[in-house]
């Protein structure tokens, strides 16, 4: 798949042109919705809409069969546009979201359809929207059913999961194999919904068919109004958090903060996505408990949070989970897990082992759907100053 060169944000203003961006919690529903779409479309046979004929006349109506505990197919013709934008070129997909895209891109009709009216007769022939739409629906069904869409869904997500968690079991041993008794420390990298400058916020292009070259393009949209809660890029691009993810742990021994970094002898980082669509990583960092007194448990997470904000030029916030209040929380509902830590003490290594697979190897429905490559991983660990260790999966 090709990249496509977004105009930049900057020569569109200056060239007169307002740049549509995504808007604070836009993009997160749409994918949400998309999923919520696919998985009602390959879980039913209802088509969404019924075509009646008057005569020579003909007009659509939503399709009266209620899906239980979930909204009837015909609302969503009239996000299929946003929909189609969440796939952008120059990504790596989840089966679902690369079903939809191959369909959509390859059915004959659906490129002349405007979805605002599902009445509304195409130009190029005499099929109404509803039509094409509820044959979209068809066309997704036969492909997932060729494809084994569902069956690819459930051993993605599993295959994810066994290896994810095989790899923290693998992990641990060796991270204690040293000797040192180990503190863990976890912590939340989040980021600001809201952008400083236009430069951090998110483009909304739109798939258009261009009839001149005979092919689908994605192109800028123009904004009918100013944009006023534009949303953090990074929150809904994968790219530009792990790009994020991988400045803050660079150079960590030898840069401003190896004073406390120095301490360090391992971590484990896992990207997810939250129920509102926002990037977000789990973080686990285990530092050595004979450290200097002065290398509190709060001194370190500063230090983090620090530069987290930093490396991420103030679009990045942490939230720690070692704030006496979360962490009474947590005692009170037997899930605390983060006292130091003896190699020799099997319990606790069985207790911790049993957290982080929960943590970090857990789908909880926050997968990340789009990565900026097949082979980028949501799950990354590290021992020591030298060997890394990363799930190989071609999850998100």
């Amino acid at each position: 798949m090709q990249t496509t060169n977004l105009i930049s944000t900057h020569q569109q203003i200056e060239g007169g042109v307002k740049p549509r961006f995504w808007e604070i919690g836009e993009c997160g529903f749409v994918i949400n919705e998309l999923l919520s779409f696919l998985s009602t479309v390959l879980s039913t046979e209802c088509l969404p809409f019924e075509v009646h004929h008057a005569g020579v006349n003909k007009y659509a109506s939503p399709n009266t069969f209620i899906i239980p505990e979930a909204c009837l197919l015909d609302s969503y013709f009239y996000t299929m546009k946003d929909f189609m934008s969440i796939v952008m070129p120059g990504y790596a997909y989840s089966p679902l979201l690369t079903l939809f895209h191959i369909c959509f891109q390859q059915h004959p009709w659906l490129r002349y359809c405007y979805f605002c009216n599902p009445s509304s007769f195409l130009s190029v022939t005499p099929m109404l929207e509803a039509e094409v739409f509820n044959d979209f629906v068809q066309m997704l069904r036969i492909h997932a059913r060729q494809q084994g869409t569902r069956l690819h869904m459930r051993k993605w997500k599993s295959d994810t999961e066994r290896a994810q968690a095989e790899s923290i079991k693998e992990y641990v041993p060796k991270l204690l194999s040293g000797g040192d008794r180990l503190e863990p420390i976890r912590v939340d990298f989040q980021y600001q919904q809201n952008v400083s400058t236009l430069s951090d916020a998110m483009p909304y292009s739109q798939w258009e068919w261009v009839v001149d070259s005979d092919k689908w393009a994605y192109v800028p949209a123009q904004a009918n109004w100013s944009s006023d809660n534009p949303e953090s890029r990074a929150r809904i691009d994968s790219r530009v958090a792990m790009q994020d993810r991988k400045r803050f742990f660079a150079n960590v021994y030898r840069d401003a903060d190896r004073e406390i970094f120095q301490y360090m002898r391992g971590y484990i980082s896992k990207m997810e996505r939250g129920e509102s669509g926002a990037n977000h990583f789990h973080c686990c960092f285990f530092l050595d408990a004979k450290r200097p007194e002065y290398v509190t448990t709060d001194t370190v997470i500063d230090v983090i949070s620090h530069r987290w904000s930093r490396l991420t030029s103030g679009r990045g916030f942490v939230f720690s989970c070692h704030s006496s209040s979360y962490q009474q929380t947590l005692k009170m509902q037997g899930r605390w897990a983060l006292d130091q830590l003896a190699s020799n003490n099997k319990h606790q290594v069985a207790r911790l082992t049993n957290y982080l697979i929960s943590y970090f190897a857990r789908d909880k429905d926050q997968s990340i759907h789009v990565k900026p490559t097949a082979r980028s991983r949501a799950l990354t660990m590290a021992i020591g100053r030298a060997s890394t260790i990363r799930t190989d999966s071609h999850c998100c």
